[in-house]
């Protein structure tokens, strides 16, 4: 309503369009998130919406892959859930990606746990 055009010609709209351009329809069935790239370090923040970044993780990575050409394989990776507890990611290529717990509410600090856990493994 605010820009004068109904959800799917929104999306079609070349100037509208964002990296998310399923989270712009409202008929889509994805997360609605935000991500950052700082050195090694994959950041992903969950917006609230209707699907969980937890539960779109492999779509929210592929569009990651796809919009910075990059294999997230190569990267640390950490979300701040819809909770705003920020945890990791273990990309792999199973059918789902693997979870583990930084269990941090401060971005900072969980970028130090995240460093760490990966010098130990």
């Amino acid at each position: 309503m605010e820009h004068g055009i109904g959800p799917v010609c929104r999306i079609k709209q070349k100037n509208l369009k964002s990296k998310n351009d399923a989270q712009l329809n409202i008929f889509a069935n994805r997360s609605n998130y935000t991500y950052s790239i700082e050195g090694s370090i994959i950041m992903i923040q969950d917006l609230g919406g209707y699907k969980s970044v937890t539960n779109d993780m492999w779509s929210v990575l592929y569009d990651i892959r796809i919009d910075e050409n990059i294999d997230p394989q190569d990267y640390l990776i950490m979300y701040k859930d819809s909770r705003g507890i920020w945890d990791g990611v273990e990309y792999n290529d199973g059918p789902s990606p693997s979870f583990f717990s930084l269990n941090e509410t401060i971005c900072s600090k969980a970028k130090n746990k995240l460093l760490l856990r990966s010098l130990k493994n």
